[in-house]
């Protein structure tokens, strides 16, 4: 079950937040409530730890001075500490809170101009330190590791390094390419060829780093993270139960926006009404598949020039917008590309400043322009792709969509930008931010509504149910207008209770073995949101791990017994077959494996070397038969091809078998 951060203050009690507040408080810095319980969440996991959790705060909770107290607690004690996060910007706001807390840190981040590990307390960025492993922090053994924006480790991938055991030499090798010192092949503990893995950066980082710190202290790395989406696509990162593969296996608190709004921490998200003015952007369809990256820059070219196509339409906006926020504090625009930034920037009246930011804009312009923007100094800030995560602009009040947006994680970092307070000397200096409002003239709002399930979406929905031009829905348990778009009413009674009523809805229903069609998961019979990925009754995921076809994250449902085995050739013969019969839950079935060693492809080619080397336990055989690229030749040797005895088995998209891995005797 997911923390209540109410109870979990109630449970602390205050003479144990006033403790926790004065051996945190350095000037006018206060730890609220709510980050001393976080900060206790930690402790009492770190103090007596069991596996990897994180924090789910979202944007404004203040991530950084959390991260600052736990830095603050473990030099206390004596422990190491690193805190990884991917982008430079977050590195030195984490780097900054903790030096606020009178803690010497080094910070090791190019994008930063400094590599440094001299303190215990590192602060780096993912790209900088997977590179420094063996360089300038050869040396470096942490105790604790902290990862800010944690979704962003792919945790798929580090959990099957984790049972595999991987070395650095096979995660830093291509996918499938042979691992090689100098010249010669490696082997496993078996004698068999190993392979790379090609794993991601956070992996590599957390696999040396856990090894390390096993073999330094005789103990496991502690780690833990800080999030504001706890999901990685649409695939939770959180995994509770340990006979499923996972590596994030708690959430200790859940300090959401709704409760920061009700706090005071962060001001309250409106959305506007933009009339009949927008862009018609509706070829471009984000997917629930992949909510972790936004569009490529290819499909963002192709939107910039439907755009461009009418010029005009962006002028009546960017008028519009204008008009809106003459009495605003500051707008964030964001656009399709560099061009798109430059004519709706042109669209403005002569005078009014601005400035525009892309991923070519440098380190320091773009300091100096985001410096402006803070002091009030510059009211439009137009950006494309450049300001993901990291910025801290309080004065922004107004967030301005110009262009589809794909990744529902950036859509609520962009929004979360807009809700932080204004700093004490904005309002000293006459300023004041009572809302932050969205103005969407691209549909990101409603397409991304119908994709992923998040009460902001929700509020955005419901708040426009008046003026998007369809009938709100009435509901017939409360009698309640919602937006014609709801799913469910959104009335909430006095009691906090919201109202069970659903226009559209997923029921949790058993899932059932794709090749067997056994019961894998009982449902409870539970109406959930159509795009829901746990129910909120009995907390089972909705989504099919056999619909999500990545490879990766195989289960004990996945085996099967191979009970026979064959091999053939491709009715060209010059292919070569696998035939399996195969046994699962006590049902039988076949599935069929093929190569093509003939193939111009180094793909192929490589995929074909990988399994002769796997199959034929003779290595010098071995070797000769995947080195060949005839069919016939190689049949030839398929006496020598010896079965697996067990596989995992998984059906593709296009109805394909796919088998990714295989046990031997």
């Amino acid at each position: 079950m997911i923390p209540n951060i109410e109870k979990q203050i109630s449970a602390l009690g205050e003479a144990v937040i006033k403790s926790i507040q004065e051996r945190f408080t350095v000037g006018n810095i206060v730890p609220y409530h709510y980050q001393c319980v976080a900060y206790a969440e930690i402790a009492k996991r770190m103090k007596n730890y069991e596996h990897p959790f994180f924090v789910k705060a979202s944007v404004s909770a203040g991530k950084t001075l959390m991260f600052a107290m736990v830095a603050a607690q473990c030099r206390k004690m004596g422990l190491k500490m690193m805190v990884l996060a991917r982008q430079a910007e977050i590195v030195d706001q984490d780097s900054e809170e903790i030096s606020n807390l009178g803690v010497p840190n080094s910070i090791y981040c190019a994008g930063l101009k400094t590599k440094s590990a001299y303190f215990p307390i590192v602060v780096g960025s993912e790209g900088t330190v997977v590179n420094g492993l063996f360089k300038s922090l050869g040396d470096y053994v942490p105790h604790v590791i902290g990862i800010d924006e944690c979704h962003q480790v792919d945790w798929e991938d580090l959990a099957d390094a984790i049972e595999n055991n991987e070395s650095y030499q096979q995660m830093t090798t291509k996918k499938d390419l042979p691992v090689l010192i100098g010249e010669e092949q490696q082997f496993d503990s078996n004698g068999d060829p190993m392979f790379g893995t090609g794993r991601t950066q956070y992996t590599v980082i957390i696999m040396e780093m856990m090894r390390r710190c096993r073999e330094a202290y005789g103990h496991e790395l502690r780690i833990f993270g800080m999030t504001g989406s706890e999901f990685r696509g649409v695939v939770p990162i959180l995994v509770e139960d340990k006979n499923k593969k996972g590596f994030w296996r708690e959430q200790v608190t859940n300090i959401d926006t709704n409760y920061l709004i009700k706090f005071g921490s962060v001001v309250p998200t409106n959305f506007g009404d933009v009339g009949d003015l927008g862009y018609d952007l509706s070829e471009f369809e984000a997917s629930s598949e992949d909510g972790v990256s936004d569009f490529d820059a290819k499909t963002l070219r192709k939107m910039e020039e439907k755009i461009h196509q009418d010029a005009t339409m962006t002028q009546k906006i960017m008028a519009k917008v204008h008009e809106i926020c003459k009495d605003r504090n500051g707008v964030l625009v964001t656009c399709a590309g560099e061009r798109h930034c430059k004519e709706a920037a042109a669209a403005l009246p002569p005078g009014v400043e601005y400035r525009i930011i892309t991923g070519k804009t440098g380190d320091n312009q773009r300091k100096e322009w985001l410096r402006e923007a803070y002091e009030g100094k510059v009211k439009y800030i137009f950006q494309v792709q450049a300001l993901t995560t990291g910025v801290n602009v309080p004065f922004w009040d107004t967030s301005v969509i110009l262009r589809k947006i794909g990744s529902l994680t950036l859509l609520i970092q962009l929004l979360g930008r807009g809700m932080r307070l204004l700093k004490q000397w904005h309002i000293e200096q006459g300023f004041k931010k009572k809302d932050h409002l969205v103005l969407d003239f691209a549909g990101t709002m409603d397409e991304l509504g119908d994709l992923y399930f998040d009460p902001i979406l929700e509020q955005a929905q419901f708040q426009k149910r008046f003026t998007n031009g369809k009938e709100p829905k009435t509901c017939p348990i409360c009698g309640t207008l919602n937006s014609f778009y709801a799913r469910r009413c959104m009335h909430v009674d006095d009691n906090g209770k919201r109202c069970e009523h659903f226009w559209t809805y997923r029921i949790c229903e058993d899932q059932l073995d794709p090749r067997t069609k056994k019961i894998i998961k009982r449902g409870c019979g539970t109406k959930n949101d159509v795009v829901a990925r746990v129910c909120r009754c009995c907390d089972i995921s909705l989504v099919d791990p056999n619909e999500k076809l990545s490879g990766k994250h195989y289960t004990k449902n996945d085996w099967c017994n191979v009970k026979s085995f064959r091999v053939d050739m491709t009715k060209n013969q010059k292919g070569i077959i696998f035939c399996y019969e195969l046994e699962a839950n006590g049902d039988t079935f076949k599935a069929y494996e093929r190569f093509f060693p003939e193939s111009e492809s180094n793909i192929c080619r490589t995929i074909w070397r990988k399994i002769a080397l796997q199959h034929i336990p003779d290595r010098k055989i071995a070797g000769m038969v995947a080195s060949y690229r005839n069919a016939r030749k190689i049949m030839s040797y398929a006496h020598h091809i010896m079965p697996p005895v067990r596989v995992t088995h998984r059906k593709n998209g296009k109805g394909e078998d796919n088998i990714a891995k295989r046990e031997f005797v």
